[in-house]
């Protein structure tokens, strides 16, 4: 995957020691050392405003009510989610919404929407299948309107950090 993420013009690793329970730097520096130059890429463990899930660690790319072994065992992720769950609802159906109008992947108009936002520099997507890399990419060639952002904004409620436990 890091091998496409480099041939789509991605240069912007981050390696902090909590992914893949700490063997991300070595993975990636492996990969790296193997499919880069050094000095073309960057190489970080935290820079710039870097939202974490932009997704909302899926929930953002499939209906409410669908689920997946995640959702239904994560419980950080019920801790950062459920008490916001009737605004949260309102969000993943204007994300749909604009998704079906434009007829693209939902995943692609909510990075987008994050690729929007003042002062975001990189959003830190968790990429496990190539798909993911692909609706990246893609996100950043979609330019929402300021209609759009203002509806997806309206119903947002901001979720105070939880954190790994």
């Amino acid at each position: 995957m890091i091998k496409k993420a480099l041939e789509a013009g991605i240069n912007f690793f981050d390696t902090a020691n909590m992914y893949s329970v700490g063997t991300s730097e070595e993975f990636v520096g492996r990969a790296l050392k193997e499919y880069a130059k050094r000095d073309e890429v960057v190489i970080a463990k935290k820079i710039g405003v870097m939202p974490y899930s932009p997704l909302a660690k899926g929930r953002l790319t499939r209906d409410w009510q669908e689920t997946t072994h995640r959702s239904e065992t994560d419980q950080v992720q019920k801790s950062q989610y459920d008490p916001y769950s009737d605004a949260d609802r309102l969000v993943v159906e204007r994300v749909a919404a604009i998704a079906d109008q434009r007829g693209v992947p939902r995943a692609q108009v909510a990075l987008a929407w994050v690729l929007q936002k003042e002062p975001i520099t990189s959003p830190i997507i968790g990429v496990t299948k190539l798909s993911h890399l692909e609706d990246a990419v893609a996100a950043l060639s979609i330019s929402l309107t300021p209609e759009e952002m203002a509806f997806l904004e309206e119903p947002y409620i901001p979720h105070p950090y939880i954190g790994f436990q």
